[in-house]
């Protein structure tokens, strides 16, 4: 391909596109004010005013030597089709104002050792 096809300017409209031979693209446009990374196995990251978004057709795996860290002024929601599964050593949770956990068919609070249940007020049933 020559180097013509693999970037495409079009100053008009403040758009740059860049292509590689595999097809994985960059794509920078200045009237949606977005920038897209996309690779040829169809990943692809949309950077824009709304904020940032990862596709993957495949898993998404976040790896950190140290600490990863999840902070928002807003909500934080968390979905899935299957189940989400949570593992480690000790497991903190806390609320400022009023924690719920239920389950829809089960639910279940158990310990190999000691359980313990506190509150002012503890009410079973």
């Amino acid at each position: 391909m020559p180097i013509e096809d693999m970037v495409q300017v079009d100053a008009v409209l403040g758009k740059m596109t860049i292509i590689t031979r595999a097809n994985s693209k960059i794509v920078i446009d200045d009237m949606t004010r977005t920038m897209t990374l996309q690779d040829a196995s169809g990943n692809r990251i949309e950077m824009g005013p709304d904020g940032i978004k990862f596709i993957s057709p495949k898993d998404i795996v976040f790896e950190a030597g140290g600490k990863i860290n999840v902070q928002a002024t807003g909500n934080v929601a968390t979905t899935s089709s299957a189940d989400i599964v949570q593992a480690a050593l000790n497991i903190t949770q806390s609320a400022n104002v009023a924690y719920t956990a239920k389950g829809a068919a089960s639910a279940e609070l158990s310990a190999a050792g000691q359980t313990t249940v506190k509150g002012a007020l503890v009410m079973i049933n």
